[in-house]
């Protein structure tokens, strides 16, 4: 194909997921303002057309899933950060522990072989 072609579909493609981005963060937005959400409503707020975003099997699917399931959200509430938070400090500290335990069983196989070496 020609040159000029090839530029036309890579724009379009660019300007496809600018779209797909946009309509992302319209949504994560509605939620964390508590609006209802609704095909009509995202389309409204998004600036884009219904029909367009039932064409677009992701942002279909994912305003489905969040309008069907209300507890599901794109966004993490505060109270769900925090957990997710504490997990990771719980793992951290585990991490750190099984780091030192680790050490500590290395220095102990290096001082046996040591002494079978010498005995």
């Amino acid at each position: 194909m020609s040159k000029q072609i090839d530029a036309l579909k890579e724009a379009a493609k660019l300007r496809k997921n600018k779209m797909l981005q946009h309509v992302k963060s319209k949504l994560e937005e509605m939620q964390k303002n508590k609006v209802p959400i609704n095909f009509e409503k995202v389309a409204e707020h998004a600036c884009v057309s219904k029909v367009w975003l039932y064409q677009q099997e992701e942002i279909s699917l994912l305003i489905k899933n969040v309008r069907d399931n209300k507890t599901r959200s794109l966004v993490p509430d505060e109270r769900t950060l925090m957990e997710y938070k504490a997990k990771i400090k719980k793992l951290e500290e585990k991490v750190l522990e099984l780091q030192a335990r680790i050490a500590k069983q290395s220095n102990m196989l290096e001082t046996v072989y040591s002494k079978l070496i010498d005995a």
